[in-house]
């Protein structure tokens, strides 16, 4: 995965030198921001609170400036963490807005921006063997769904040879309304049961991603 996204990026290095975009005055137009970081997650349900501690993040937007004080945009951010035995995929598509920030100092050290989002989310646990979770002993995994919120605050920046590139700190909330058990038929997923969670369950997960305008 890691060997993809660098494939990725370098593969759009020179497209994104060649746009006219400025951090420091937006101009209208479409762009595609893809990075990658870390993230750590608190998992919580009706038996406690776990520490996911570090993952992997990847983090795609596409965004529409409007003009030099707006831009909306869609995204998708996955997030890979382990609790105790278990794998956690999770994999936020959302839609938000961003606008610039006023800089804290006075010196050119990149263009503040905030970002703010609603979406929905799958998560994915995978078991790895352990049924402790689960009444049927064939379930390989379990997939929750439902709302996200979050946001994130970042800094926009141009290289000397003019590659826009970004950090930026994100943070997100994500509830889980309902959730699958999942047996796999080969390579085929197969859901055994569904049900509704009892609302107790959710996820609060914060990254941090360094990345570039790809286009």
């Amino acid at each position: 995965m890691k060997t993809l996204l660098l494939a990725f990026i370098l593969s759009f290095s020179s497209l994104a030198q060649a746009q006219e975009f400025f951090p420091y005055n937006w101009t209208k137009g479409m762009h595609l921001f893809a990075g990658a970081g870390v993230n750590t997650a608190l998992f919580s349900d009706q038996e406690g609170t776990y520490d996911g501690g570090l993952g992997l993040n990847l983090k795609t937007d596409i965004t529409y400036f409007i003009n030099e004080n707006w831009a909306i945009e869609i995204g998708s951010s996955v997030g890979f963490n382990r609790v105790s035995n278990y794998l956690l995929w999770d994999t936020l598509f959302t839609v938000g807005v961003r606008t610039p920030l006023p800089s804290l100092t006075d010196y050119q050290l990149g263009q503040p921006y905030g970002r703010l989002f609603v979406g929905r989310a799958p998560m994915v646990i995978f078991l790895n063997g352990d049924h402790s979770k689960v009444s049927d002993g064939n379930v390989d995994r379990i997939q929750f769904d439902g709302p996200v919120i979050g946001g994130a605050l970042g800094t926009l920046h141009m290289t000397s040879k003019g590659q826009v590139w970004f950090t930026e700190i994100g943070f997100a909330y994500h509830e889980l309304e309902q959730g699958s058990d999942i047996s796999m038929d080969g390579d085929v997923p197969v859901i055994i049961s569904s049900r509704n969670v009892d609302g107790h369950s959710s996820v609060y997960s914060l990254s941090f991603t360094v990345g570039i305008m790809a286009f």
